[in-house]
């Protein structure tokens, strides 16, 4: 499997090209995990930053 530009070649191990895509069409669509994952970490940055902000009112 070998990329040149906007192509992704299949290459035989005898070195014969046995298919080629153009792959400039295709878009990277993250996981849901991913967006969990982001979530969970404002979820966290947003809680810390509350509780510093208390623990600065209080004082």
């Amino acid at each position: 499997m070998t990329f040149y530009g906007d192509s992704l070649y299949l290459i035989s191990p005898r070195g014969t090209q046995l298919h080629s895509y153009d792959v400039s069409g295709f878009t990277a669509i993250p996981e849901p995990s991913t967006y969990a994952a982001l979530l969970g970490a404002g979820a966290l940055g947003f809680a810390c930053w509350r509780r510093r902000r208390a623990k600065i009112t209080l004082n």
